[in-house]
């Protein structure tokens, strides 16, 4: 009995130790996710920017956007990108974020957000406007996330609704989304390195 008394409570102990290794674990884990998100009024005027840069709203090009913020840097970028990625993953990189641009454009203005117009010597300064949309997906913690730098740009429910676009759509879908917030990463870092921000 004593034995069997021993086992049952160490069986107890165990079980809470585990429950609050997982409400820990849980916890930890809400917590990343709420530091990833941005809540602040969204960089319009940077948005502006980065619009701009890649062939204004109208005939955005992420390819176009690539070049003004690569500058000189670009044909290496891209070769460093393809290397990594492969030739396909780099296009349907630029094909995404082109739709992403586009379509974030619609649902801004599908709820009265007006897109200001940029200050033309940030939209045309590839080192600027590296330096800012760094800064943009810069975390409180210093970390930098390519989510929270969207949802620095556009606003957290633009850029919810924006994924669940990019998700629906045939071209794309879940897998290429994540390879593009993954090859944008990239891109960003690199930028900062070649400019040594």
């Amino acid at each position: 009995m004593k034995a069997f008394a021993f086992a049952a409570m160490c069986a107890a102990t165990v079980s809470v130790i585990g429950a609050g290794a997982a409400s820990a674990q849980m916890s930890s884990m809400h917590m990343h996710e709420q530091q990833t998100r941005y809540y602040g009024t969204p960089d319009l005027e940077l948005t502006a920017a980065l619009v701009q840069a890649g062939g204004g709203g109208e005939h955005f090009d992420a390819g176009q956007l690539v070049g003004v913020l690569a500058g000189s840097n670009k044909d290496a970028e891209v070769k460093h990108l393809t290397q990594m990625y492969g030739a396909d993953g780099v296009t349907k990189f630029l094909g995404t974020f082109t739709f992403a641009i586009n379509d974030a454009l619609k649902i801004a203005t599908s709820k009265g957000v007006a897109i200001p117009t940029p200050a033309p010597e940030i939209a045309t300064d590839g080192r600027a406007l590296s330096e800012a949309l760094f800064k943009a997906g810069s975390m409180p913690s210093g970390r930098f996330d390519i989510g929270y730098m969207l949802e620095h740009l556009i606003s957290r429910p633009i850029h919810v609704e924006l994924m669940h676009d990019i998700n629906a759509e045939a071209t794309y879908g879940p897998a290429v989304n994540a390879q593009f917030h993954t090859i944008l990463t990239t891109a960003i870092y690199d930028l900062k390195s070649a400019y040594g921000l």
